[in-house]
């Protein structure tokens, strides 16, 4: 028989096991120094690696995992892209979707950036495929946000956005929902005019480095980060070896004293923002249709 004293008691437990209260995770495997000097400079020869890095967090049950690296054809790695394949194809068989990079910062004016495309040999393996083309605008944009990453280029979603899209976390049209989609002015046009995209903010201010979990590749690899981590987790990879990809002061104005950044945190601040504006939605709605009848029965929305 419940008691007064044990019905607090029982309503916590039922808010814990409550799925849509439950956060996601955005945890960045950055190769960082130590991992460079674990297994050498960053490069094709990381391929092989990334094949046994997929296998580990499928182990570990992450929920899915992007790359912040394109793979173009290596004539030298062709046994590594193999392997890198078959993993990926493998963990997406098995319910982890995996998303690799397409594209490069634009260095065109005006122009649609070129896009490097990924080795043939991940075709037709469910494999995702997302963009990271990050822009800098001349007449403010930095100073209001920073960073720009561009809602579609060349038919490719960002990198962060397919990740979203394929575990679940976020639905068709969502971020448009949610405000996090804006029209901003990126390059002068042909004609002298400008031209307007659909943007995403990263949100650098409301995200900063030492707020997002972060585990060194190197650590992942040999099994040395534990499945607290990672279980559940939207797993980005990248470089964060503060030397290369990195970007120039991001948000001056909600970050003065940051000058750089890994260009791999463009992604994670832009999914975590996501993320959080996903699940802030349904709890708010929840939040909202609290019952107003007091005792146990009135909190568990009884009559």
């Amino acid at each position: 028989m419940l008691t007064t004293r044990s019905a607090p008691a029982l309503i916590a437990l039922l808010a814990l096991a409550t799925p849509a209260l439950a956060q996601t995770k955005v945890v960045l495997v950055g190769v960082d120094q130590a991992t460079q000097r674990e297994l050498g400079p960053f490069g094709g020869s990381y391929r092989a690696h990334h094949a046994t890095l997929i296998e580990r967090l499928n182990r570990a049950r992450a929920k899915g995992i992007a790359f912040d690296v394109y793979f173009p054809p290596n004539p030298e790695q062709v046994e590594g892209t193999r392997r890198l394949a078959d993993a990926a194809a493998r963990s997406v068989a098995g319910g982890v979707p995996v998303v690799i990079a397409v594209g490069a910062p634009p260095e065109s004016k005006g122009k649609e950036p070129k896009l490097i495309p990924n080795d043939p040999i991940f075709r037709g393996k469910g494999i995702g495929e997302g963009a990271i083309v990050l822009v800098r605008e001349r007449s403010g944009v930095m100073s209001r946000g920073g960073l720009a990453t561009l809602r579609t280029v060349g038919g490719y979603r960002p990198l962060a956005e397919e990740l979203a899209l394929r575990t679940g976390v976020l639905a068709e049209g969502e971020l448009e929902r949610l405000g996090l989609v804006e029209e901003v002015p990126t390059a002068a046009s042909l004609f002298g005019g400008t031209v307007t995209q659909a943007a995403l903010r990263p949100g650098f201010s409301d995200t900063p480095p030492g707020s997002v979990t972060t585990v060194s590749y190197a650590d992942v690899l040999n099994g040395r980060v534990g499945r607290d981590v990672l279980e559940g987790a939207l797993v980005l990879v990248g470089l964060n070896d503060g030397k290369q990809d990195m970007i120039r002061d991001p948000d001056p104005s909600g970050s003065p004293t940051l000058k750089s950044l890994p260009g791999v945190f463009a992604h994670v601040a832009l999914l975590q923002r996501a993320v959080r504006a996903a699940e802030a939605k349904p709890q708010a709605q929840v939040s909202a249709k609290r019952p107003t009848t007091r005792g146990l029965l009135g909190a568990l929305g009884t009559r």
